[in-house]
């Protein structure tokens, strides 16, 4: 699994989950496309956003452009 198929499967974008984190959507790009980790401080609002497990998040696949 990947961040970016739990995003499709919520049914948003990566703008609209950047809006609701208060982040910018460059910060949602490198953890989508880039591998980058999502920093400590957002994995609970994330799961929770995207309905799913912190541990979920943590284990997930790079985008494969690192």
């Amino acid at each position: 699994m990947s961040l970016k198929k739990l995003i499709e499967q919520k049914g948003i974008s990566q703008i609209q989950l950047a809006s609701e984190l208060g982040v910018s959507d460059a910060s949602i790009s490198k953890w989508v496309n880039w591998g980058f980790p999502i920093p400590p401080k957002h994995l609970h609002k994330v799961a929770k956003i995207l309905n799913c497990e912190v541990e979920v998040l943590k284990k997930l696949k790079s985008g494969g452009h690192k």
